[in-house]
């Protein structure tokens, strides 16, 4: 069964007394959504090959994941958002396994050498990390090679499995103080997935730093690079598993990427909000009682912020 007739099939499950229109990729029922019950006649046109639906009586018209988060199961909109291909993941050959940089140590077990203890300290001065959570994030140490004198910051997929490791250099003379590792890029994996809870809202950050500087807080995910597209694995996830709400948090520098995530979200029907840091340089500079309160302040996506959003593209061009 390809994947129209696979939509297909899961529409006429949610509503089956439909009308079918194979010619347009249609199906015609009635809609229960503003106008519930108000209309004698089917008025809800849903279109399973491009994944938009329109009401003819009330005007409610969008991406399909509205409609299906309103009117079907968590299994059955699963089910349909796998059929589309911009939601697809290609994952890695079973076989494929992430090790470590070869001469890594926890960096509890390091801290006899003069630059593990060295980095030990600056990681506890800039995001005040308990051994408790160094230990329990398995952040490491490595001694020697192309990672020498880097802090290990590794991430484990949902099977457990590492799948990706960010380090970073507490030396000033170095002019790269973050190297991701290589081989697997940043898009394709979600920073420690393992502990994403995807039925609460996730705080999206945008590096390794704020992520350690607030652990305390659930579902806080750095993306770990300059970009965030639809092609991002994070996004893909989010959508699939129907995540309630999305609060952006980068730098204020990055507020036109910050307004274009949540442009992304929104075209998806995905409630986003931006976390106002525009009196500090970094998230990070936060405690973690004062971010707390930044996303209860966070205001939601409006189509003002798309206009902003395009104004500063075209800033950013000129």
């Amino acid at each position: 069964m390809n994947d129209l007739e696979t939509r297909k099939k899961i529409l006429l499950e949610i509503f089956p007394d439909s009308i079918l229109k194979e010619d347009k990729k249609e199906i015609i029922t009635w809609c229960n959504l503003k106008c519930a019950g108000l209309h004698h006649k089917r008025k809800l046109q849903i279109n399973y090959e491009k994944n938009i639906y329109h009401c003819w009586v009330c005007g409610s018209s969008s991406f399909i994941t509205k409609l299906l988060r309103e009117c079907a199961s968590k299994s059955r909109r699963k089910r349909y958002l796998d059929t589309i291909d911009d939601l697809r993941h290609q994952e890695e050959p079973e076989e494929f396994r992430l090790e470590p940089p070869p001469h890594t140590q926890f960096l509890l077990d390091a801290l006899d050498v003069p630059d593990a203890m060295r980095a030990y300290e600056w990681l506890r001065e800039k995001t005040g990390v308990s051994d408790e959570d160094i230990f329990q994030h398995k952040i490491g140490f490595c001694n020697d090679g192309d990672y020498r004198s880097r802090l290990i910051f590794p991430s484990f997929s949902v099977d457990g499995h590492l799948n990706f490791f960010v380090t970073r250099s507490v030396w000033r003379a170095d002019t790269w103080k973050y190297l991701n590792c290589s081989g697997v890029k940043s898009k394709d994996v979600i920073y420690n997935e393992i502990l994403v809870n995807w039925n609460k809202p996730i705080i999206i950050v945008e590096g390794i730093k704020t992520y350690l500087k607030h652990l305390a807080i659930e579902n806080v995910v750095p993306i770990l690079g300059s970009r965030f597209t639809k092609d991002y694995l994070l996004f893909k996830r989010s959508i699939l598993n129907d995540v309630p709400l999305v609060y952006v948090a980068l730098d204020d520098t990055a507020k036109a990427k910050s307004y274009e995530i949540m442009e992304l979200y929104d075209s998806y029907e995905v409630e986003a909000r931006l976390v106002d840091v525009s009196d500090v340089i970094q998230p990070d500079e936060f405690d973690t009682e004062s971010f707390v309160g930044r996303l209860e302040a966070a205001t939601k996506f409006s189509r003002k912020n798309s206009l902003e959003a395009q104004i500063e593209r075209v800033r950013r061009s000129l």
